[in-house]
């Protein structure tokens, strides 16, 4: 089989990840896939796609969380002899 389509095994291998998560996304609509025979294609390009994505969103998520954490709390003092 070409390097350009890939089973499960060997996309689950290339993502380093359980062949059951590439089905997860096969199924969520996430990744292309299909029949090839009796074997379930995708192509490579389309995984190395949802990879780059994946790792995307999670640094953002990250991001986002750290400078909600950082970010300095709005304090309001009442000045002396304020009501």
């Amino acid at each position: 089989m070409s390097d350009t389509y890939l089973d499960i095994a060997q996309a689950a291998e290339l993502a380093k990840c359980h062949p059951n998560t590439i089905w997860h996304y096969i199924n969520s609509g996430e990744l292309p896939a299909g029949g090839l025979g009796r074997k379930v294609v995708v192509r490579r390009d389309a995984l190395e796609k949802l990879i780059d994505a994946k790792i995307l969103q999670q640094y953002a998520d990250r991001l986002q969380r750290l400078t909600r954490k950082t970010r300095p709390a709005l304090v309001v003092r009442k000045q002396v002899g304020e009501a």
